[in-house]
């Protein structure tokens, strides 16, 4: 290790050695000299500049010895320091400043020498402690540096910044941030109150870089505007519901947030009456809902593309409202309603959302998922319609409306006619579809066709209602001649 820091340090400097120019001697010999430039030089009489340095110990080695203690600011260009400590610059009593430009800074130590120089202005330009370029100021970083005042960071990479630190390593007065890129993270959002106090200032330019999400990087912060992000992420913060969790995941092709609202598994019985603005997915699994007319009427639904409302309570889909909520939207959206307690649904809004489709530039896909509800496939006149409209949707190569349609199945009789399912039950009949796929079962096994015993009850039923249709009319015609020709009693006798 020691002889690998001695080439380099051979190789950083070997550009400072200049040859002087060459003096001939009366014998006509020629006579080379060399001479050592150091790193190090004073720019003013307070102002110590050097380069490619790889320890703090080397700047006072070509200062003349009585001008250190008059030293107040060092600035350090192309400096690689895989170690930093202010027990190095002991000899410079009055510095106070330290300036780093394109210099690998790493591995802040704390001072344990009495006497080192207070620091109070820091500036990191363009400078890294990581192998990926990035820069990290911790807590163990910082703790080295008591003491500052001010904080100048331009044109870095800047992965972590602790407020803890900052704020424990009074009387830091001033953060600024010019350029360079942060992370844009809920971690990142005391920077704001920061902002509004005047103790920090961050540049328009200075963007956001490596998101830290798994999603695709089409929806990346990557380059878009630290300020920006950061308003979003404290606006969702500010505004998500008591019971839900919000965050902004990135950024869509239109430049609008990708943010969330989380509310799983915390038993509520009621959609959010409210939403961060620009909430577009809203989870809400495993609860106790079954109403859902809030997200066909609530404006703050109205930017949602998808709406997860598997394992709850629901049971009735209003038609019109869900067909006014679908139509003229200018994105898809997905409705997750796996798993909950539908029997039957207005297929007329499907087949209307499918059309309207054909003369709009909107696709829509996933529209919705309706697995694991218990579908009334007793009910043949909503099973044909559905059966009707997913034929349909196969002619047209539709069928992503549905999501895996082949998972909709039949569901167990209605348990609220217990007296007819006991019956049943006795004759060996119950839930003999539960769990059929009837959108791709043959028609006949889920309805067949009337058998002639039926049609002969359904005679008799007719006849008896003509029968009875005849008596009413010729009894209201008796009574209407009774009274015409006062023979009421003989009438009635």
């Amino acid at each position: 290790m020691w002889l690998q820091r001695c080439l380099t340090l051979c190789a950083l400097t070997s550009t400072t050695w200049v040859r002087a120019e060459t003096p001939v001697t009366e014998d006509g010999l020629l006579v080379s000299t060399m001479f050592d430039v150091s790193p190090c030089h004073l720019l003013e009489p307070t102002w110590v500049a050097c380069e490619g340095l790889l320890s703090l110990d080397e700047v006072t080695g070509g200062i003349p010895e009585e001008r250190w203690p008059e030293i107040t600011k060092l600035s350090i260009d192309d400096g690689r320091f895989l170690t930093l400590t202010l027990d190095d610059l002991l000899d410079l009593p009055s510095l106070h400043t330290l300036v780093f430009n394109y210099s690998q800074v790493a591995r802040w130590a704390v001072p344990t020498r009495k006497g080192v120089p207070a620091i109070t202005h820091l500036i990191l330009d363009d400078c890294w402690d990581a192998e990926d370029k990035t820069l990290s100021l911790t807590r163990k970083m910082m703790m080295g540096l008591k003491g500052l005042e001010e904080i100048q960071i331009l044109d870095c990479l800047l992965l972590n910044l602790e407020f803890s630190v900052l704020e424990a390593e009074k009387p830091l007065q001033l953060l600024r941030i010019e350029g360079g890129s942060l992370v844009c993270k809920n971690g990142n959002l005391w920077m704001l109150f920061w902002l509004e106090s005047g103790q920090i200032s961050v540049s328009d330019d200075t963007t956001c870089f490596r998101h830290t999400t798994s999603l695709v990087f089409h929806y990346s912060f990557d380059g878009h505007s630290f300020l920006r992000i950061m308003g979003y992420l404290k606006e969702a913060v500010r505004d998500c519901p008591r019971v839900c969790s919000c965050e902004v995941r990135g950024i869509k092709w239109t430049g609008m947030p990708l943010q969330y609202a989380a509310c799983e598994g915390r038993g509520v019985s009621t959609l959010p009456l409210t939403l961060p603005r620009y909430t577009s997915q809203l989870y809400l699994t495993d609860n106790n809902i079954t109403d859902i007319d809030t997200l066909f009427t609530n404006e703050n639904y109205r930017n949602l593309d998808h709406v997860i409302l598997k394992n709850n309570q629901i049971s009735y889909i209003d038609g019109d409202l869900f067909y006014n909520y679908v139509k003229n939207r200018s994105h898809n959206i997905h409705i997750n309603l796996s798993n909950n307690r539908l029997r039957t649904l207005p297929i007329w809004t499907l087949r209307k959302v499918h059309e309207d489709g054909k003369f709009s530039n909107l696709t829509i896909y996933h529209l919705v998922d309706l697995r694991g509800n218990p579908w009334d496939c007793n009910n043949c006149s909503f099973v044909e319609e559905f059966r009707d409209f997913y034929q349909e949707l196969l002619r047209h190569e539709a069928v992503d409306i549905l999501t895996d349609a082949t998972e909709i199945r039949c569901g167990a009789r209605d348990t609220a006619f217990e007296d007819e399912q006991q019956e049943e039950e006795e004759e060996g009949t119950v839930d003999s579809l539960a769990g059929t796929p009837f959108l791709v079962t043959s028609p006949e096994a889920l309805c067949p066709p009337v058998t002639g015993s039926f049609l002969l009850k359904d005679a008799i039923y007719t006849i008896l209602a003509v029968a009875l249709l005849v008596f009413v009319v010729g009894l209201s015609y008796a009574v209407h001649l009774s009274k015409k020709r006062g023979q009421l009693f003989q009438l009635l006798q």
